[in-house]
Formats: structure tokens, C-alpha cells, sequence
């Protein structure tokens, strides 16, 4: 599983096109968390069926500039290989033109 974060207002575009691309990758959205206040963030948890599975989603959502946590297994367990470690915290997040033309 892993979380997705983004700025209020709610951009149901936006949702709909990531949910679109985590359901081609065998995942499905499993908690939508909106923000207390209006100027906060709205968090997406989606779950997959095995952690490789939600390794290859978070990459590609991360290079279509969304914001995502690491992936982790529900037990907590962290395995993650080195390159996708460096991947998600060596690098910074640059905001980027939102398309709902995410690379496959």
C-alpha cells in the first residue's frame, strides 16, 4: 500500500485519473482522508496485492509528479530495494503541469 498527497480543494480529476492508473496496476483505493481545514491535505490510500505491485505504481505516479509515500506491506514492514529507496528520498519533488497522461 501506499498514500498519495495533495493540496485542498478537491480535484475529482485529478482522483479519478490516478484511480484509473492504480486500477490498471491491480490496485484499487482503500481510504480517502479529506482535510480538517480547508487549506490542508487530502490523502488517497491505495492497496495492492503485493508490495512489487504497489512499488511499480508509486514509481510511476512519482514521476507523473504526484506526491507518494513509500510503499510499505500493511504489517509495517518496510522492504524496499535500494534504487526505489534513493528514488523517493534522494530526489526532490518537482511540481509539474497535472495531465491525466500517465506513461504505462
Amino acid at each position: 500500500m501506499f498514500e498519495v498527497y495533495y493540496q485542498a480543494p478537491e480535484d475529482v480529476e485529478r482522483e479519478a485519473c490516478i484511480l484509473a492508473q492504480v486500477s490498471k496496476g491491480n490496485g484499487h483505493l482503500d481510504f480517502r482522508e479529506l482535510p480538517k481545514f480547508s487549506s490542508g491535505t487530502i490523502t488517497l490510500t491505495y492497496v495492492f496485492a503485493t508490495l512489487e505491485e504497489a512499488e511499480n505504481m508509486a514509481q510511476r505516479l512519482y514521476r507523473s509528479s504526484e506526491y507518494v509515500e513509500v510503499p510499505v506491506s500493511y504489517s509495517g514492514e518496510l522492504r524496499l530495494s535500494t534504487a526505489l529507496h534513493q528514488t523517493f528520498h534522494n530526489s526532490e519533488y518537482v511540481t509539474m503541469p497535472r495531465t491525466c497522461s500517465y506513461k504505462q
